[in-house]
């Protein structure tokens, strides 16, 4: 977290405030509403933001957002799912999250995090996927850990907001992703660069609602 947060402060990750030697804990900035935490998880469970679309895709853009500066430090996240994000209210505009660096490695260390699964049977290799849908289901085959495999959780986000939310526009944009030449290996500039057209494409047509 020092890495993310020593440049400059990021509106979609959490900030590094210190570290508590004594207690062994990490210090970072909180985010959440009214000192309570919403993950995208709980959000979509709770059906909020059940009559507006451009919320969602707004925090699909900023995980995105999120995931590129992470890599732009050559830095993979490894464990990026709906309970990875929180929704935080700031001057009454809601922001995408992305937290929990805990399986989060460098690039260059990436290497020793896919040794685990080298010898994984077929069917250890089917239940991990079943167990950790948003993980690429090719780690557990012996894939190295890399961008495109954090590429592919954001994919399974996008997914699973069209299966929860079920937003005709958000659909679209799932629909568009995986047309040729915007496969599972789109990075997330690409990615989130789909989420903003569809965006400005609601916004001027009025279908979305807010």
């Amino acid at each position: 977290m020092a890495t993310l947060s020593k440049d400059r402060y990021h509106d979609h990750i959490p900030t590094f405030l210190g570290y508590n030697y004594r207690e062994k804990v990490i210090l970072m900035s909180f985010h959440g509403h009214n000192k309570c935490s919403i993950t995208l998880y709980q959000a979509l469970h709770e059906k909020m933001f059940v009559n507006t679309s451009s919320n969602w895709l707004l925090f699909l853009i900023h995980i995105c957002c999120a995931l590129q500066f992470i890599h732009c430090k050559h830095i993979l996240h490894n464990d990026l799912h709906a309970q990875n994000v929180v929704l935080d209210l700031r001057n009454n505009r809601w922001y995408a999250v992305v937290i929990d660096f805990s399986k989060a490695s460098f690039r260059h260390h990436a290497l020793t995090h896919s040794s685990q699964f080298k010898n994984f049977k077929f069917s250890e290799q089917e239940h991990y996927r079943k167990k950790y849908p948003f993980i690429d289901p090719d780690i557990p085959k012996g894939l190295i850990q890399c961008e495109d495999t954090d590429n592919f959780s954001i994919k399974y986000l996008i997914q699973l907001v069209c299966k929860y939310t079920k937003h005709t526009l958000l659909q679209s944009v799932n629909a568009r992703l995986l047309e040729r030449g915007h496969s599972k290996r789109a990075d997330c500039r690409e990615i989130g660069d789909v989420l903003n057209i569809f965006l400005k494409w609601g916004l001027k047509h009025n279908k979305l609602s807010d």
